[in-house]
């Protein structure tokens, strides 16, 4: 889980499907994983 400063590029669907802005995210669980390439 990561917690983000500012949202505004994202729509609120995307963040539901777990979207994150990594310029933005700041983490908040032991484990984070960014994966770039997912469609």
């Amino acid at each position: 889980k990561v917690d983000m400063d500012i949202t505004h590029a994202l729509e609120p669907a995307e963040i539901e499907n777990g979207f994150i802005l990594t310029c933005q995210a700041h983490p908040i669980s032991d484990k984070v994983v960014i994966d770039f390439d997912q469609k």
